[in-house]
């Protein structure tokens, strides 16, 4: 019985009610979201949204590279192809893409080398 009403003592007087919530910033070292695209396929069509309803917008070729600025959270399945709808920006070029027509990476650096290689194949 004394071991029980030390332990409780104990947790009780330890507990502390007046701790502050943290946030972090977003870094390059905590976010593993990709930031960059290299497109993969011949011919991209953006659309205004992310939906193959959507219009085409904006093109882009095998190689280029485009920033992400988001990432839709819904998973769709279009003619058996199932992905994400990934919004780029690339120069004046901006829409929305599925990702399975693309390669995702975290560094500008990364994208620069898989776009090389693509215009060398």
């Amino acid at each position: 019985m004394g071991l029980v009403l030390g332990l409780i003592v104990l947790l009780v007087g330890c507990a502390r009610t007046d701790v502050p919530a943290v946030e972090l910033p977003s870094t390059s070292i905590i976010d593993t979201r990709p930031t960059w695209a290299v497109i993969t396929v011949p011919y991209l069509r953006l659309r205004g949204g992310p939906s193959s309803d959507e219009a085409v917008v904006s093109h882009l070729r095998r190689g280029d590279i485009a920033r992400i600025i988001a990432i839709d959270a819904r998973v769709v399945n279009l003619q058996g192809v199932v992905g994400r709808w990934y919004h780029l920006v690339a120069g004046d070029a901006e829409g929305w893409a599925l990702n399975t027509t693309l390669e995702a990476l975290n560094s500008e650096a990364r994208a620069q080398n898989v776009a090389a290689r693509l215009l060398e194949e």
